[in-house]
């Protein structure tokens, strides 16, 4: 095998990782920690990293030796994995972009009932609490 097609192989192994944790991101979504998610991000970046530098490699490689791969098995399956991911990360943003709509709109409603809390004194021993300050 030369360097070319053991390059397109690591390739299209890193894009169909990168593949494989996005389209599992949203079911780990509901079932994980902050610490589990911060781990999957951690681990996504890594293989997102690598996935550069490996492509970086390629895309060298390629332009020194003035070939044209568009026929290539190997690079087809890359290129239809590039496309999967980049389908999959954008149906993944629209998801994770309704999610912190949500998200805000309830901090939002949080911070509000807090500050409305924070002007009433509760009352003491037989006493109804009383207003301390309103809010405008």
């Amino acid at each position: 095998m030369d360097e070319m097609s053991s390059l397109l192989q690591q390739s299209v192994a890193l894009y169909q990782s990168l593949l494989e944790q996005s389209s599992a991101l949203p079911k780990l979504l509901r079932h994980l920690s902050s610490d589990d998610v911060d781990a999957y991000i951690s681990q996504y970046h890594e293989t997102l990293e690598k996935t550069r530098i490996l492509d970086a490699s390629l895309m060298e490689k390629i332009k020194k030796s003035h070939s044209s791969l568009g026929a290539d098995p190997l690079f087809l399956q890359r290129k239809q994995l590039m496309e999967n991911l980049a389908e999959n990360n954008t149906t993944l943003f629209s998801q994770l972009s309704g999610r912190l709509a949500v998200i805000s709109s309830e901090m939002t409603q949080i911070r509000k009932a807090r500050n409305a809390a924070s002007g009433y004194s509760p009352g003491t021993a037989g006493r109804n609490g009383h207003l301390l300050k309103v809010s405008g």
